[in-house]
């Protein structure tokens, strides 16, 4: 005997799927408070806007004792782990985020990377946020050591992520 067709069979009303939540580590080990600019503020605000919305996604902020301080704010509102590193030396951070910040964020769903680059080591999926390519309209902005690091490290990032986030179409035309 043939099945019935799915569309002849009585139907019944189904519950969707519950949703857990998706664990995000959020790398923010590169942001040392008062001294990035304006991608500190994007992303200060972009997580205190997203604690407003439905549950779905859990964040867990990896970041610099400075940055606990400054931000008291997202200290309320997230678990912040902070590295004991100030952040001030780009070669120790770099280090820490490919060992240090890499081990603690394996078992996560997904890691944001917010300040444009993302080491090699390291959970996936990831998603990346890219400010601006300064490094690239205005070389002469940067150390030769850092456009170096930057020219390597931007593309390889890119090619890394799952998502790459813009904070607008500016910089996503550019990207």
């Amino acid at each position: 005997a043939m099945s019935p067709s799915p569309l002849s069979r009585s139907s019944s009303i189904v519950d969707p799927p519950t949703m857990s939540a998706v664990n995000v580590a959020v790398n923010l080990l590169w942001c040392v408070p008062n001294e990035v600019g304006g991608s500190e503020q994007y992303l200060v605000r972009q997580l205190v806007g997203l604690a407003s919305q439905p549950a779905g996604l859990t964040p867990t902020l990896f970041c610099l004792p400075s940055f606990v301080e400054a931000h008291p704010e997202l200290a309320a509102l997230y678990p912040m782990v902070p590295a004991a590193i100030d952040g001030r030396d780009r070669r120790r951070r770099v280090l820490a985020e490919h060992t240090w910040l890499a081990a603690r964020t394996a078992g996560f769903d997904v890691v944001h990377h917010g300040g444009g680059t993302a080491p090699r080591r390291g959970g996936r999926p990831i998603v990346l946020t890219i400010h601006d390519l300064q490094y690239e309209s205005h070389p002469e902005y940067l150390h030769p050591v850092k456009l170096r690091y930057l020219r390597a490290t931007m593309p390889r990032s890119v090619a890394r992520a799952a998502v790459v986030a813009v904070p607008t179409e500016y910089v996503r035309s550019t990207v």
